[in-house]
């Protein structure tokens, strides 16, 4: 019998070599088509258009960057299981601890916490406006000069999850649950599987991680796009990966629409690049005298470059037109813009550069000495008494370590948002410093293995003893950091403070009396009604009226036109009776805050009035 020949199965062609030029090319024209269209287009108008260009532009590139051939669609079944079984260890891993970060970041989304914060309203009124049609552009800025996309997303999360607080809520979750999964996968890369699970183990479980999951704001989302984006740097520069290379530049222009404190994050293409002559086999010296490395090097930086262009382009358009919205924000809370170091100066004595320094040191204090401040008042510093000698072990050891390549991205994110934080005027404000919650514990991770080898190797002490101390450190360090987040009364004093959880109670309050009202709002000067937007994202149909003198004597009789209700602040409880004489025949009700709050105590009064 004759022998037979084999053949390879065929593969389909998406992109051969020659169609690379033609796909940078046609995504560079989508990317000056989105410049045009952007370009002194209104607020009001219409976007469809620039997304769907948008979109194309990122698309053709990472087509240039990809594969050209791909696997038939009737091979995927079999590639899939037999990727499953190498992997099913490592699924079940992830799969565990994405659920339990999700859990503990999902479940009672209204009750912790309960109050929901003026900010979160600030942000979530205009996911309204988008659902409504009243917002459009998902280029442009809004509230603080925060960039919209933001908005269009949670707009997405009220659709699919609920028109309520939950709903809204639901986005950070989400999102705070994949950036554990997001640490697994770097660190498994870096480090190896045991570390990667106790680092992602203990950011699941990490208060401070917890709260910023459960808040209906973009803080969170810098901390999967800094694990993203170092995921991505070190296969692409370091292993010379287009498409890692084009995914990173993604990832990059993606961290622009966020919050503030992402601004960093594209400084990290600049130390991978250089760190990969730096890392050369040949030495740097003859590394940098050779033409080709520095070619090398200029073709990973266009192929980061140009994708992070394209996903920025229309934002940087509309920046373009509103220049004064750009660094808005920064010149609000930078030590030299906003006015602060010349005033520090003045009131302490004290030269720039000491003023500096000692507010850079607050910051990389906070973690483990400086009690934080803004939108998380924990308590204690940030990584708590039981993890933060570990903690601040492990920094050490990865900072002593800084070109070693597992420890590099970290290390230089971590310092550069710490020293970022430092040059606002406020150095303990923990929302701006919620990217280091994953970079924090992995260096818990890298000081809880060196402990581990020293005690087996410098100590002797069983290997099996050092592991189970480890993994009960490991329970015990999840164990506090959850009943340290859920398990507290008074949870205004965690976050908000008594004024947010006022607004919340009225709003649910005014939100149950159902149907449209006038509310005359006696709160100021401690709070105006528009002053927390937490109302008029629960209580829709209320319209506040600000009383900001006491009430007079009223002569007459105020003609009520429609469902009225004055709210009186404790300390203008007594004005009540002004009200009630002049018009009689409401209902008066004490509104006190809910048991979780701990003791309960008056939060306001109403007087519920109905038309004749």
């Amino acid at each position: 019998m004759q022998g037979t020949t084999s053949v390879a199965a065929p593969r389909a062609v998406i992109a051969r070599p020659a169609a690379k030029p033609l796909l940078l090319g046609a995504a560079v024209v989508a990317g000056v088509i989105v410049w045009q269209q952007m370009r002194g287009r209104t607020m009001t108008a219409g976007y469809a258009d620039v997304v769907v260009m948008w979109l194309l532009s990122v698309g053709l590139v990472v087509a240039a960057a990809g594969p050209y051939s791909w696997t038939p669609v009737r091979q995927w079944p079999a590639r899939v299981a037999a990727a499953a079984t190498i992997w099913r260890v490592d699924l079940a891993i992830v799969g565990a601890l994405t659920m339990l970060a999700l859990l503990l970041r999902a479940v009672a989304l209204d009750l912790y916490p309960y109050s929901f914060g003026g900010d979160e309203g600030s942000l979530a009124v205009p996911a309204l406006d988008v659902l409504a049609g009243r917002l459009t552009n998902p280029f442009g800025t809004g509230w603080y000069s925060t960039p919209t996309l933001f908005m269009f997303m949670q707009a997405g999360s009220i659709a699919l999850f609920g028109d309520s607080v939950v709903g809204v809520r639901m986005l950070s979750a989400i999102i705070g649950a994949l950036a554990v999964l997001g640490t697994y996968v770097l660190i498994r890369r870096l480090m190896g599987g045991p570390i990667a699970f106790v680092a992602a183990a203990l950011l699941a479980v990490f208060h401070f991680h917890i709260h910023f999951s459960r808040l209906a704001a973009n803080q969170i989302l810098d901390t999967l796009l800094v694990v993203l984006a170092i995921y991505f740097l070190d296969r692409g520069v370091l292993e010379r990966r287009r498409l890692d290379c084009v995914l990173a530049g993604v990832v990059l222009g993606f961290t622009q629409y966020f919050y503030l404190g992402a601004r960093i994050v594209p400084l990290l293409a600049v130390a991978y690049l250089g760190f990969a002559l730096v890392r050369s086999e040949s030495g740097l010296l003859a590394t940098v005298r050779r033409p080709e490395a520095w070619r090398e090097v200029a073709r990973m930086a266009a192929w980061i470059a140009l994708p992070a262009a394209l996903v920025y382009l229309p934002l940087f358009a509309f920046y373009a037109d509103h220049p004064s919205e750009f660094n808005a924000r920064i010149n609000q809370v930078s030590v030299f813009s906003s006015g602060w170091l010349a005033k520090a100066e003045a009131f302490y004595g004290k030269g720039p550069a000491e003023l500096i320094a000692l507010q850079i040191f607050r910051a990389v204090m906070l973690p483990f000495q400086t009690p934080p401040s803004g939108w998380y008042l924990g308590g204690i510093p940030l990584v708590g008494a039981p993890m933060a000698v570990i903690t601040a072990f492990g920094l050490a050891l990865a900072t002593l370590g800084l070109f070693r390549r597992q420890y590099f991205g970290i290390v230089i994110a971590y310092w550069a948002a710490a020293i970022g934080l430092g040059l606002t005027e406020d150095p303990t404000q923990a929302q701006r410093f919620i990217i280091a919650a994953p970079l924090l514990m992995i260096f818990t991770t890298v000081g809880l293995a060196a402990l581990v080898r020293i005690s087996i190797r410098a100590v002797g002490i069983p290997t099996i003893a050092a592991g189970a101390a480890a993994a009960a450190f490991l329970v015990l360090a999840s164990a506090w950091n959850v009943q340290h987040y859920f398990q507290v009364s008074h949870q205004a004093e965690r976050y908000g403070g008594e004024n947010t959880l006022v607004a919340t109670e009225l709003a649910y309050y005014l939100r149950d009396l159902g149907g449209p009202q006038t509310v005359y709002f006696a709160g100021p000067p401690r709070m105006w009604y528009y002053g927390f937007q937490t109302l008029p994202y629960i209580a829709r149909e209320a319209r506040g009226v600000n009383v900001e003198q006491p009430w007079p004597t009223i002569p007459q009789r105020p003609v009520i036109q429609g469902p009225t209700v004055f709210v009186f602040l404790p300390e203008r409880a007594g004005e009540l009776q002004t009200v009630r004489d002049a018009v009689p025949d409401g209902i008066v009700r004490e509104v006190r805050s809910p048991p979780r709050e701990g003791p309960q105590r008056l939060l306001f009064l109403s007087y519920e009035v109905r038309p004749v």
